[in-house]
């Protein structure tokens, strides 16, 4: 997007553009404005491998037992709650049965923790950003100052906290455009919220609404067969998909008793389609998440179809990488434990998951950091080794 904008407005204007997502300027604002937030400017940024376990060590603390409530489920209302743009105190004043109250205490200890390793997750990029910018006048001013024009695309895709956070970025031009499509909404298990659509006509009565019906990929038929589908959601902005294309091939429907006969269909499917002479570079299956690979990858082996998969583990997730990362944040901020944890035994020093968990605890009942402790010759081990006991 970048590289089609410099194309477009020439690199001098486009110098100055701010490209995005909504999490990395996030990230990128609370860095600028991290004592006004309450954060050291090298803050880490916890993934779900580091969340995970920092809300394992709470459930020790707290004495929670997965079984009861599992760490998932505490960690989702959590994130729900940050795109509510809630805090702990909120949570439990809402709470109602013994599951309700245990998440909240759990979230109120799992802040703790991460205010202690100096870090934030990703739901802190904006929930904490738009308290700032809703809160503090001189914040939300510079940056009304600094950003004359917002453009957001894909806002059907957008939550309530990156909504509350745009509108308290708008300045008084009231120059924001954004560009969405309530059909293609389907993202509600990740927070969005389509109604987001509805609240902006409510929010900007006098915006300028352009309708892009005409459509430049599909056939007539497929457009068809979609807004008759389509047509019959309630509470959503009338429209009327239109294409200068031909009629195009009939419509075909594969019902499938589940994914592995749906995978031999397409596999035969592939080989019939290699068989008129279409490239092989030319065909491509798509699949909604990478769960989905495993029988298709199986099929089209027993079909004897080469195949490649492009996308796979991201680069970041790898665990050497997440390693190294581990070990940058600990020459940064020596006190984050979950960087501490993950590595403290790679390559192996023969560390003990008995040993980890008493100085885990120790530290915990001192109210200090684990390198602190190592670091004073006062934790466990060291009493082991004197042959006594904490």
């Amino acid at each position: 997007m970048r590289e089609r904008l410099h194309r477009i407005v020439g690199h001098e204007r486009a110098r100055g553009l701010w490209i995005s997502t909504f999490h990395a300027l996030g990230a990128r604002l609370l860095r600028r404005f991290h004592e006004r937030a309450g954060l050291r400017q090298d803050f880490a940024i916890y993934d779900d491998g580091d969340q995970r376990s920092v809300m394992n060590r709470v459930f020790d603390e707290l004495k929670i037992d997965e079984k009861f409530l599992p760490v998932r489920n505490v960690l989702g209302a959590i994130d729900r709650a940050k795109q509510e743009v809630l805090e702990p105190d909120d949570l439990m004043r809402q709470a109602v049965t013994l599951h309700d109250k245990q998440i909240a205490r759990a979230w109120e200890a799992y802040e703790k923790h991460l205010e202690k390793n100096g870090a934030v997750d990703f739901g802190d990029l904006l929930a904490k950003l738009t308290r700032l910018v809703e809160r503090d006048a001189s914040v939300r001013e510079e940056l009304q100052e600094q950003f004359q024009y917002l453009l957001v695309d894909e806002f059907q895709d957008t939550n309530a906290c990156q909504y509350r956070m745009l509108r308290a970025m708008v300045n008084e031009q009231r120059n924001l455009c954004v560009v969405g499509d309530d059909d293609q909404a389907i993202y509600r298990w990740r927070g969005a919220d389509v109604r987001n659509i509805q609240y902006f006509k409510r929010d900007f009565p006098d915006a300028l609404v352009v309708k892009l019906e005409q459509n430049y990929r599909s056939t007539q038929r497929i457009l068809r067969a979609a807004n008759a589908v389509i047509s019959k959601a309630q509470q959503r902005e009338g429209k009327t998909l239109f294409t200068r294309n031909g009629e195009g091939a009939p419509i075909e429907l594969m019902p499938c008793e589940d994914e592995r006969e749906e995978a031999r269909h397409i596999a035969h499917g592939v080989r019939s389609t290699l068989a008129r002479g279409v490239p092989a570079k030319e065909i491509a299956v798509f699949y909604r998440i990478h769960a989905q690979s495993r029988p298709l990858e199986d099929a089209l082996r027993a079909a004897n179809v080469p195949y490649m998969i492009y996308g796979g583990m991201r680069f970041y997730e790898r665990a050497e990488v997440k390693d190294i990362l581990a070990y940058l944040r600990m020459v940064l901020n020596p006190n984050d434990d979950v960087s501490l944890l993950r590595v403290v035994n790679t390559p192996a020093r023969k560390i003990g998951k008995t040993t980890l968990d008493r100085v885990t605890a120790h530290a915990t009942a001192r109210q200090t950091s684990i390198w602190k402790l190592l670091a004073t010759g006062t934790c466990p081990t060291t009493w082991a080794a004197r042959g006594e006991r904490p």
